[in-house]
């Protein structure tokens, strides 16, 4: 889509309607009415689009309502004049003669409510008997931020350069384009502080202060062996936002295990991902692959599920591959994979009933070094968010419950929270800003932070008939959800709503497939 400008410019046409006060033999009091002007307000929408990161035209494509302000002088602002708007947002409002302030804000919802979208003010001097056109420059109120990086895959083991775009969005997750800044809902200049989780000096930001919107900044790379980094942006009051940097060049993106036998394996699809990928990397392996993970290391992990194992398969990855390691110990059934900020890996046991939890370096001989059991029946999932919480899907006839288990563990750790009336839970995966993705019955449940024992999906994506069966999360928060009996691997972007449908259907390479990975989303 074309970018546009963000600063928008709202004209306010004046025109002179009238004056009032009269002569008298009586002495006049001391109030005097003051010469007034008709204002004639319009704004123009642009077009909706479904578009996740739609560019306003002007003004926010999810504007709702506009409230109009008007302060003559150094006097206090009389009420606004509130207009809701439809394809236009029209209004007529009476301005004093002479020096007046004139503030717009923008919503997205009716009657004023909801998220402010822009909002900007102008003092100027309304002059008797002629139209008066009032230019106000409108900026946009950010309440997200999104990072894009351009490449987002390089090759290893050679320099490169990678573009940084840090987006301002606004509440309708339209893209804040600038020249000008972007401001809070009270005004003031968001300033962004940029993180790179690479410690080593290996990759260096030019920049990692600054207000937004912004351009230019760049992320540099010596060529060093380093696991994938991941940039962090950071501003008041907003959620945290990350992008992660693949070094590897053509190394697949997106893995799939496939669950038909005898034909067990992992395919992986490279970037960009469409309708009409195919694989560039097949890797047999011995039992029904119901879990799959990804570190940021570029290590592959798999469940084995018949033969009680876990195999792990280094970077960089090849067809045909043979596992480095292969976990037994422990293991029985195994149906979900974890791994935290230190390296430990967690593995979901279906038959047992358990959380085995192993400390790296990992050899064939690693047994657990925790076994969590409290709370966990039939298992039908885990995962590790990114501040370390463990979340177990438990579905029995009678008890279908998510329970979640903060750090640190021990063998008698029973759950914090335990979220009931899910009907089957099974496979889950956890965002950096703590929302929760449960795949049920119902279709993928998304939970919202804070997680309690009360807590109730904000939204379920439905997808027709299909049966979702595991969920991964992308480094910019798209949804890939694996539906085994329709043979595909959905993609849906951002925002989720029950009627999302997926953006892009793999099909290619798929049989039967049941689990799905994806480089990190952060941490």
């Amino acid at each position: 889509m074309k970018p546009l400008r963000r600063s928008a410019v709202v004209a306010l046409a004046m025109l002179i309607a009238g004056c009032g006060g009269s002569g008298s033999s009586t002495p006049a009091p001391a109030h005097v009415t003051p010469l007034m002007a008709t204002v004639a307000f319009k704004i123009t929408l642009p077009a909706r689009t479904s578009a996740i990161r739609r560019a306003p035209r002007y003004v926010s494509a999810s504007t709702q309502s506009a409230s109009i302000g008007v302060a003559a002088g150094t006097a206090s602002p009389s009420p606004a004049t509130v207009v809701n708007c439809t394809t236009v947002c029209t209004a007529q409002i009476q301005a004093p003669v002479g020096s007046d302030t004139f503030a717009v804000t923008l919503y997205d919802m009716q009657n004023a409510a909801g998220n402010k979208l822009a909002l900007g003010s102008l003092t100027q001097t309304i002059v008797a008997n002629q139209v008066n056109v009032v230019n106000v420059a409108l900026e946009g109120v950010v309440a997200g931020l999104a990072v894009v990086l351009n490449p987002n895959v390089i090759p290893a083991g050679s320099s490169a350069t990678v573009g940084v775009t840090v987006n301002a969005l606004d509440a309708g997750n339209n893209i804040i384009i600038g020249p000008g800044l972007a401001v809070d809902a009270s005004g003031n200049p968001v300033t962004v502080t940029l993180t790179d989780s690479d410690t080593s000096g290996a990759t260096v930001l030019s920049q990692t202060s600054f207000q937004v919107p912004v351009s230019g900044i760049t992320l540099s790379y010596n060529g060093s062996t380093i696991p994938n980094p991941t940039i962090s942006a950071i501003a008041p009051g907003l959620d945290i936002v990350h992008a992660l940097l693949t070094i590897g060049g053509a190394s697949p993106y997106l893995f799939v295990g496939n669950g038909i036998e005898p034909g067990y394996g992992i395919v992986g699809f490279p970037q960009p991902l469409t309708a009409a990928s195919t694989p560039n990397l097949s890797i047999p392996l011995m039992s029904y692959p119901t879990a799959l993970l990804l570190d940021n290391y570029g290590t592959l992990y798999a469940t084995n599920h018949d033969v009680n194992s876990v195999t792990i398969y280094p970077s960089p990855l090849t067809s045909g591959e043979t596992p480095s390691v292969t976990i037994t110990s422990g293991i029985s059934g195994p149906y979900g994979l974890g791994i935290d900020n230190g390296g430990n890996l967690y593995v979901g046991n279906n038959l047992s009933g358990t959380v085995t939890i192993y400390a790296p370096p990992f050899t064939n001989s690693s047994a657990p070094v925790t076994t969590i059991r409290n709370g966990i029946n039939a298992l039908g999932g885990i995962t590790v968010d990114f501040s370390g919480n463990l979340y177990v899907s438990s579905f029995q006839i009678m008890t279908n419950t998510v329970t979640v288990y903060t750090p640190p563990f021990s063998n008698s750790s029973s759950p914090s929270v335990t979220i009931s009336g899910l009907s089957g839970p099974g496979g889950l995966a956890a965002d950096p800003s703590g929302n929760l993705y449960v795949v049920n019955s119902a279709g993928v449940s998304i939970f919202n932070p804070p997680i309690t024992n009360t807590s109730t999906p904000s939204v379920t994506l439905i997808n027709g008939r299909n049966f979702a069966n595991t969920v991964a999360l992308d480094p910019r928060g798209n949804l890939y959800v694996t539906y085994p009996s329709a043979g595909q691997t959905a993609i849906f972007t951002p925002p989720f709503m029950r009627a999302s449908t997926p953006s892009v259907i793999i099909t290619n390479g798929l049989q039967d497939p049941i689990s799905v990975a994806l480089p990190r989303p952060g941490g």
